[in-house]
């Protein structure tokens, strides 16, 4: 952390001459070979100023930089940027960051298609007929599933994960066995099916890690699950929320700054309803051209609805229920 005396995109510096790329390879460069990422920072932008009133150039030359290891152990920290006072840069204070008593978000895991016990609890989910139109019906059956597995104790990606462990342990207590007896039928099947449990244990895992940290771009014969969860580590910091301002002041906490986003989109979109109307109150847009009416409506095919769903990736969710189009 501190003064690195450089920066990273041209982005970062406001005034005088135009950004050299040799300029801006040096410190990226460095952070790519050490594999080292920018923690998530709030408040002032730039860190140094050059005290020129006629030519004043801003820059962020103050920086703090963390390994995948600093953010498995301190997920929430971020670090402030503070008025320099009476230096030409700005302090860095690093924060812990305030754990979030919020619930964590619902996320359909694709891996569960290949557990039976999801098929049971998916079974008893649809058998319930909900009033309404159809997709009220099956909005009904999919909130309702939602709900169920949200009961179960398998759901969690602590449960592979535990499973996993206690597999791997039985492999290795089973292999040692084997060295005294390697003839041994009963162990032979036994580690036959250990491995094959690890194995399909694995896959889940690699399903699951994969689909969190979005990588489509990585295909899945070259899995790097360490790179994967860095990808995920580095996502979280860097989009969390810290603090917002208002008018009504400053807020940090996470229920606080929840309430102050959904308020401002409150007024936002549910604004007092005008008691009069008036014709000029409407502007007049561009009008449809008359040959394309009757193609906005016609009825949707079961040909158009099955290109959209089996047209979308795996790992995506297409709408606010976050089920998967892979379901």
């Amino acid at each position: 952390m501190g003064d690195l005396n450089c920066y990273r995109d041209a982005k970062e510096k406001s005034g005088g001459n135009p950004s050299r790329f040799s300029r801006l390879e040096e410190l990226n460069g460095w952070i790519f070979s050490s594999g080292t990422i920018d923690l998530n920072s709030i408040s002032l932008k730039y860190t140094w100023f050059n005290g020129h009133a006629n030519d004043p150039i801003n820059i962020k030359l103050d920086r703090m930089l963390v390994n995948h290891k600093w953010l498995e152990t301190f997920p929430l920290s971020y670090y402030k940027v503070i008025p320099p006072g009476v230096s030409d840069h700005s302090p860095l204070i690093l924060m812990a960051g305030q754990p979030s008593s919020l619930d964590r978000r619902f996320q359909f895991k694709n891996y569960w298609l290949k557990l039976n016990q999801y098929w049971d609890v998916l079974i008893s989910s649809f058998s319930t007929h909900h009033g309404g139109s159809l997709i009220a019906n099956l909005y009904g059956k999919l909130k309702v599933l939602k709900a169920n597995l949200k009961l179960t104790n398998w759901s969690t990606d602590h449960f592979i994960k535990n499973k996993l462990e206690a597999m791997v342990h039985y492999q290795k207590d089973c292999i040692e066995s084997l060295q005294r007896n390697p003839l041994d039928p009963a162990l032979n099947s036994a580690l036959k099916t250990i491995n094959k449990n690890i194995a399909h244990l694995n896959g889940a895992w690699c399903s699951w890690i994969f689909q969190r940290a979005k990588a489509n771009w990585l295909s899945y014969g070259e899995d790097d699950l360490s790179f994967l969860y860095a990808r995920i580590n580095t996502r979280s910091n860097s989009s969390r929320i810290n603090k917002i301002c208002t008018d009504d002041g400053h807020f940090d906490s996470p229920t606080d700054i929840a309430k102050v986003i959904c308020g401002y989109f409150q007024k936002l979109y549910n604004p007092p309803m005008s008691q009069i109307y008036s014709q000029a109150q409407f502007c007049r847009g561009d009008l449809f051209p008359s040959h394309l009416t009757e193609f906005l409506l016609e009825n949707v095919t079961d040909a158009e609805i099955k290109q959209a769903i089996f047209g979308g990736p795996s790992a995506s969710a297409p709408g606010p229920d976050v089920f998967s189009f892979e379901l």
